[in-house]
């Protein structure tokens, strides 16, 4: 009986460490997330529907403005790394992408059918990534270089 005693604590022990684990960040399994919004075609407006897989273990961050028409959602990370999806013009990358002297191409490639990818390192050394397509942008930014490849393949699975 008291050999029961004794183990059942370590068990207990043993359940609350299988709950608490993944909670800790691990970044290594994805979630599929979605986004609806509207493009502004060149007569109407169209609905556009996108997914993607990202890292787990974010919170969600949705900005819609009054004035412009669009909306942003961003998935926020305990390390502030940040991925988002954005039918805006600015997106959160655009400070980076005027300091990388990127500006001249994102502006002459409105409207085109073919996606452009903008990428680079920030001033603390992270990694911000930028790919524009015709009616939303999706990227990353404040991307440590060790988690760079997980954040390159979730970005190469928005469809």
């Amino acid at each position: 009986m008291c050999r029961r005693v004794k183990q059942f604590p370590c068990f207990q022990w043993a359940i609350v460490a299988l709950y608490i684990l993944p909670a800790t960040g691990c970044k290594t399994s994805f979630h599929r997330v979605n986004f609806h919004d509207y493009c502004s075609d060149a007569k109407q407006q169209v609905r556009i529907k996108y997914s993607m897989r990202i890292p787990k273990y974010f919170r969600v961050k949705d900005i819609f403005a009054g004035a412009e028409v669009g909306h942003e959602r961003s998935y926020l990370y305990p390390d502030s790394s940040v991925i988002y999806i954005t039918t805006f013009e600015a997106g959160p990358n655009e400070s980076h992408i005027a300091d990388s002297g990127y500006a001249v191409v994102k502006f002459n490639h409105k409207n085109q059918s073919v996606p452009i990818d903008l990428s680079g390192r920030d001033s603390n050394g992270f990694f911000w990534r930028e790919v524009i397509y015709r009616c939303a942008s999706v990227g990353y930014l404040n991307v440590s270089p060790a988690e760079k490849n997980m954040y390159d393949k979730a970005v190469q699975t928005f469809r």
